[in-house]
């Protein structure tokens, strides 16, 4: 099985690094930076096809429930983009399938402070790594 988050920990850290170069962001807070990146465009949703159908599954029937508001919206914007191909003429496997595999999504869809804290994390496994 894919390990989603390693991929989106990948993602995310290189998103970090570039916006860090970026000469605009020389004199920035590195927090601020960083806290931008996670609401940034992500290349994908980092979730497998099996717990996106339970999840769509469930919020047809009893609508989402997640306590995490950055997890809710990633939920409702994946829930978006199936409804719209659904109401296109698509069965809803195959929906979920087209949006994880060929969205981006709107964000990397993390806190600030969990963009903080993975990126601290991030940063200190990459420097160990090096030396």
């Amino acid at each position: 099985m894919p390990d989603f988050s390693a991929r989106r920990n990948a993602d995310f850290y290189s998103a970090c690094l570039k916006a860090i170069e970026r000469p605009a962001n020389r004199y920035r807070p590195l927090r601020q930076i960083v806290e931008e990146v996670g609401a940034s465009p992500a290349p994908g949703y980092y979730v497998s096809y099996l717990h996106a159908l339970r999840h769509c599954r469930q919020y047809s029937a009893e609508g989402c429930r997640s306590r995490k508001k950055a997890r809710l919206a990633m939920w409702r914007e994946i829930q978006a983009k199936v409804d719209i191909r659904v109401a296109r003429g698509m069965k809803r496997h195959e929906a979920i399938s087209d949006v994880l595999c060929s969205s981006s999504a709107s964000s990397f869809f993390l806190a600030p402070n969990s963009a903080w804290r993975l990126f601290k994390d991030l940063r200190c496994k990459h420097y160990r790594k090096k030396h």
